[in-house]
């Protein structure tokens, strides 16, 4: 098991819908959205800070299993954490990193070679309808009535 690979620490945010998050401090989800990667959610961290910290995981796992025995390797992570990996692979700036979906039990295909990174499957869910896009996937009451994202 490789440590590294949890989901981001949302701090004060941990459980809250962006619209319990406005709520509760208008100015720095603001902040938040003027600047993502800059930001560090309240007693949390920040985006950056996950990057680094997945990446640094992924680098280890990376240098076990990739050469000379190029095995296949299952991890088993988080949305952010996954956004970072899929990131990484797709060369996409950290804040794009965070335009992919991911939703809950989600499968990614991501072959790393030395020279490249093929991605072939992003968040396919099997068996999954995707029946109210948008919706939390903590379920609240609040989701039964809109859309909500939560942190």
């Amino acid at each position: 098991m490789v440590q590294g690979l949890n989901e981001a620490d949302f701090g004060g945010w941990e459980g809250l819908t962006f619209d319990e998050v406005l709520l509760k401090d208008k100015e720095k989800a603001q902040e938040y959205l003027r600047n993502p990667s800059g930001f560090r959610f309240p007693g949390g961290e920040g985006l950056l800070q996950l990057n680094e910290r997945v990446l640094r995981a992924m680098d280890l796992i990376l240098k076990k299993h990739l050469n000379p025995s190029n095995e296949t390797v299952l991890v088993v992570s988080h949305g952010g954490s996954n956004r970072v990996i899929l990131g990484k692979a797709l060369n996409l700036s950290l804040e794009d990193q965070f335009r992919l979906r991911q939703d809950n039990g989600c499968i990614n295909v991501v072959d790393f070679f030395e020279e490249t990174t093929v991605v072939s499957l992003i968040n396919y869910t099997p068996g999954v309808a995707i029946l109210n896009p948008g919706k939390c996937v903590k379920s609240c009451e609040k989701c039964a009535k809109e859309k909500c994202y939560s942190f």
